[in-house]
């Protein structure tokens, strides 16, 4: 079980990190270069914001997906991995904690933010909204097809045909 925490472990990292560096750096830097009209840009940065809050609560309904059906972890466990994951916003008392707390915030904060509903900025009720979104997700099962309608065996990552 712990190669399939450490696993998972990645994965959460790695889809967050890949969230944050795209809203932070690349989609500003973009924005700044493709439309240099402040009025413009503006609009672009606030559809950004949106997009990337619901990209944000699709990608923890995701994992929360992947943790059930791709690594087959109970409830409990993957339920005190994400509080373990998110502990160090709560509880570290450094600068540079304080500062991962408001990035993470804004993930999905400033979606909440752009619709005037300032009182769900704070950083528990942002995490209670992922958390839910997280338990979301482990009622989703996500299966693929091909083009032919064969179905993909997840156990043996083949097509079959029907």
């Amino acid at each position: 079980m712990g190669g399939r925490i450490w696993h998972f472990s990645l994965e959460f990292f790695f889809v967050l990190i890949c969230i944050f560096i795209l809203k932070t750096w690349v989609f500003p830097f973009f924005i700044s270069i493709w439309f240099p009209i402040s009025d413009m840009t503006e609009l672009l940065h606030e559809w950004t914001l949106l997009m990337v809050g619901v990209i944000t609560l699709f990608a923890y309904m995701g994992l929360g997906s992947t943790a059930k059906w791709s690594y087959h972890l109970n409830w409990k466990v993957s339920s005190t991995l994400f509080c373990f994951y998110h502990l160090p916003f709560f509880v570290l008392p450094w600068t540079w904690s304080q500062q991962m707390q408001a990035d993470w915030t804004y993930l999905v904060g400033e979606l909440f933010v752009l619709f005037g509903l300032r009182e769900w900025d704070s950083p528990f009720s942002i995490l209670i909204i992922s958390c839910v979104a997280f338990l979301f997700g482990r009622w989703m099962k996500i299966k693929e097809k091909d083009e032919q309608g064969g179905k993909l065996v997840s156990k043996h990552k083949v097509f079959v045909q029907k």
